[in-house]
């Protein structure tokens, strides 16, 4: 039975790894990558040991994962509608709909992780570079926004 249980905690650390790199991430950093491989391993270890665990990082995962999307989304479409940039009201609409995604991201980021990381020791130093990697991707899609709005309109 333990035997099932590892191998199962196995197999769904790596679903939840590619699924958060198949998302279309506009900037992804090696710290990010390293830091999401990282994670793996060390959900793969804690899951031997807190089966619950492992449910609750594979779910967090998903949501987070599923909140990176919609901003990349918001700026697809309004490269397929350019012309919609030309009301100013339209405009700081997706302005703000975009900075609103990606600062509840960032919140929900670091309420759910740190939340996790509480239990452990290890993970102050290491949920640093997590946090800074989504403050550098939130700024970052705000501003590619920001840019395609100007320019477009």
């Amino acid at each position: 039975m333990n035997s099932k249980r590892s191998l199962a905690a196995v197999f769904s650390c790596i679903f939840s790894f590619s699924f958060s790199m198949l998302l279309p991430f506009p900037f992804l950093s090696a710290s990010f990558l390293s830091f999401q491989l990282f994670l793996t391993i060390f959900i793969v270890v804690l899951s031997f040991n807190f089966p619950g665990f492992l449910l609750l990082f594979i779910l967090t995962s998903v949501i987070i994962a599923s909140l990176s999307f919609l901003p990349r989304f918001l700026l697809s479409f309004l490269f397929l509608f350019p012309s919609s940039l030309r009301f100013v009201p339209i405009t700081f609409l997706f302005l703000f709909v975009s900075f609103f995604f990606s600062v509840s991201l960032l919140f929900l980021s670091y309420f759910i992780h740190s939340f996790l990381y509480s239990f452990f020791s290890v993970a102050s130093i290491v949920s640093f570079f997590f946090h800074f990697d989504y403050i550098s991707y939130s700024v970052a899609n705000f501003l590619s926004f920001f840019r395609v709005s100007f320019i477009l309109s």
